[in-house]
């Protein structure tokens, strides 16, 4: 994986909670704005 420290070019943040039961997902834009938040199943 590359590292950069170039955020300004980057609009979406994207967030993943792996849990035993379930995952939870969320991506905010640059404002702080959700754009998804939603718990995904864990059908592993």
């Amino acid at each position: 994986m590359t590292e950069s420290s170039d955020y300004e070019s980057i609009q979406v943040f994207i967030g993943v909670d792996v849990g035993k039961d379930t995952h939870h997902a969320v991506a905010i834009n640059r404002s702080g704005k959700r754009l998804f938040d939603k718990a995904l199943p864990n059908d592993e």
